[in-house]
């Protein structure tokens, strides 16, 4: 079993959300003791701690005592994980308990990176970007807690540690696993305990994984420990699904990323309430404050409660403002589920730990990603639903779609899925409870969903996927979602895709004889504009998986696809689209049955190229 050790709340969450993505059954334990229970049915314990910011002394104490609670639980392999901009000072926190860890497990050289391609945090060099950029020339720089302004991990790590750091050089991991091996090898004969590894592709950290498989230690961010942890037999994991209601965000981190969400929020719309401490506020005071005006809101409304603020904005003569603001969102998080709130989105790592703290969550059960990095945990013990976010994790609408996913106002997205499923059924291009769409939203992929009629479709009745495909939120989706998440995935240009079973192009599905290059030639000019080369894919029973790489393959050579036996799943850059191309498609196999056995003249590839690549209007789907 592994056992992660995080130094902060937001990180353990993280880090859990890659274990999970990897199939395995994952527990979060809150606090360094790990619970007596915590290993059953599980694959891995990710304990998170609070030790980032905190004297070394007493984060490596703290992460001694969670390794022993680890190892009682049944652990035999271990991550430290740290945040992947690296955060820490020259007294640590990361050297130090890497090397306590290292000692207490009698581990000789640690391989240890922070990068994390799927975040845009890569290692060359033995320098750390972020999003391509130097990590001391990003916003980490002004880190109100641990400033980085410097990218080169070996000058950042030297001085926390007593032992010599190395570096892995990325033509060495792109070597191979041997020569790999044989480098880590060659640099503890040197003397090194500490060895960064560079990475710059998924594919990087896949090598660095494989070459140091069943080490009883390893160090990083999410990256490494993901592609450890998919090596691992996958086994399953529970999926938790925040129920629908009010959301609450509570959000102190100062990062870029929270500060564009703070603005698309309160520019949406919702409803927002600014911590500014003064000389001598207190904690329960500021809180006090908050609750009040939470409490005078409608009891379905969505809401923001934030004391981030940009660097040029902070009170100089408030330098204890960050602990006094963390203090705030703990009562904060109690006040509100003790208020009935069960859906909680709370932004920074301090603050995670914060409210953690004030909640008393010992276990939670992990589920799927908000966004990625940020997965739904459930807090049984409080029947509570979090998400503990990074401060620079989720996209710009983060906190809009979670806090419209809780309920509230249809989105435009969802307004258009439902219009197109009513016009496709209206159009007779599908039949009793057949057909199903798709539709990219933010970072999630909105499906419609099983038992349901495209005329039964409305805009709060869909499914919620995330980028992996596992349901998140709404009713159970179509059986057939894995064909629009193989779609998108291999067309990541598509924004929808519609799949039918119009009579005439199913009715093409089942000819026995086929052109397997071309089974539709382009027998008219919006034929050749709208579909294009029609992909013909071999016969798989309805809401089969094993479907999944051949579609992806397909998908990859053209937006059209006809299952045998089956129908027709289009993509496009929009549902109007879709539905236009899919309307041709099936147009253009009404054409070719009643000509069969007569002699036609599809259009020539001189006169295909001639026609203008622009594509004609988008019909409207009312």
């Amino acid at each position: 079993m592994i056992g992660v050790i995080a130094d902060d709340v937001t990180g353990a969450t993280d880090v859990a959300a890659a274990l999970s993505r990897a199939g395995l059954r994952t527990v979060l334990a809150l606090t360094a003791d790990v619970p007596e229970d915590a290993a059953a049915a599980s694959d891995a314990i990710v304990v998170g701690l609070k030790t980032r910011s905190i004297p070394a002394p007493d984060a490596v104490a703290e992460s001694l005592r969670a390794l022993r609670g680890l190892q009682a639980a049944g652990a035999n392999r271990f991550y430290f994980k740290y945040c992947s901009t690296f955060d820490s000072t020259p007294a640590g926190n990361i050297g130090p308990v890497v090397e306590a860890l290292a000692d207490a497990l009698g581990v000789g050289v640690v391989v240890t990176t922070p990068a994390a391609p799927i975040h845009g945090r890569t290692v060359a060099g033995g320098e750390l970007f972020v999003d391509g950029v130097p990590l001391n020339e990003t916003h980490m720089a002004q880190h109100p807690i641990t400033p980085m302004r410097d990218a080169s991990l070996v000058r950042l790590l030297a001085p926390q540690v007593a032992g010599e750091v190395d570096v892995l050089p990325l033509e060495v991991v792109r070597s191979g696993p041997a020569n790999v091996r044989d480098a880590i090898a060659s640099a503890s004969r040197r003397g090194a305990r500490h060895v960064i590894a560079d990475a710059v592709l998924a594919d990087d950290l896949g090598v660095i994984a494989e070459s140091i498989e069943g080490a009883l230690l390893a160090a990083g961010s999410a990256g490494l420990i993901a592609s450890l942890a998919e090596r691992e037999p996958a086994s399953g994991h529970t999926i938790v699904v925040a129920p629908p209601g009010r959301t609450a965000i509570i959000a102190g981190s100062c990062s870029k990323r929270t500060l564009e969400q703070i603005s698309a929020f309160v520019e949406a719309g919702g409803s927002s309430y600014r911590i500014v401490a003064q000389p001598g506020d207190t904690a329960a005071a500021l809180a006090e404050a908050a609750l009040a005006w939470w409490s005078e809101l409608p009891s379905d409304e969505s809401t923001l409660v934030y004391s981030s603020s940009a660097a040029e904005d902070r009170d100089p003569n408030m330098p204890e403002a960050g602990e006094l603001y963390e203090d705030v969102a703990g009562i904060l998080a109690r006040g509100m589920a003790a208020r009935g709130v069960q859906r909680m989105l709370v932004a920074g790592g301090e603050t995670s730990g914060a409210v953690i703290r004030e909640l008393g969550a010992a276990t939670a059960v992990v589920g799927a990603e908000a966004a990625v990095g940020a997965p739904w945990i459930h807090d049984a013990a409080n029947d509570v639903y979090l998400v503990l976010k990074s401060g620079n994790f989720g996209d710009t609408d983060f906190f809009v779609d979670v806090a419209r996913l809780g309920g509230g106002a249809v989105s435009a997205v969802r307004e258009e899925i439902a219009r197109t499923a009513h016009s496709i059924h209206r159009r007779g291009l599908t039949h009793g409870r057949t057909g199903n769409l798709a539709a990219r939203d933010g970072e999630h992929i909105l499906v419609t969903p099983t038992g349901v009629g495209l005329d039964e479709i409305d805009g709060d009745n869909l499914s919620v996927l995330d980028a992996h495909g596992r349901h998140i939120d709404g009713p159970r989706p179509t059986k057939e979602a894995f064909l629009h998440v193989a779609v998108l995935r291999s067309r990541p240009s598509a924004e929808a895709i519609v799949h039918t079973h119009s009579v005439h192009a199913a009715a093409l599905s089942c000819l026995a004889d086929l052109d397997q290059s071309e089974p539709l030639p382009p027998l008219t000019a919006y034929f050749g504009m709208r579909v294009g080369q029609l992909q013909l894919l071999p016969y798989f029973a309805p809401g089969d998986p094993a479907a999944t790489s051949a579609v992806e393959r397909a998908a990859a050579r053209g937006h059209a696809l006809l299952l045998r036996n089956h129908g027709p799943v289009v993509a496009g850059s929009s549902l109007g689209a879709a539905l236009d191309a899919l309307e041709e498609l099936e147009h253009t196999a009404q054409i070719f049955l009643l000509t069969a056995g007569m002699r036609t003249a599809p259009l020539t590839d001189e006169q295909l190229a001639a026609l203008t690549t622009s594509p004609p209007p988008e019909r409207p789907t009312t």
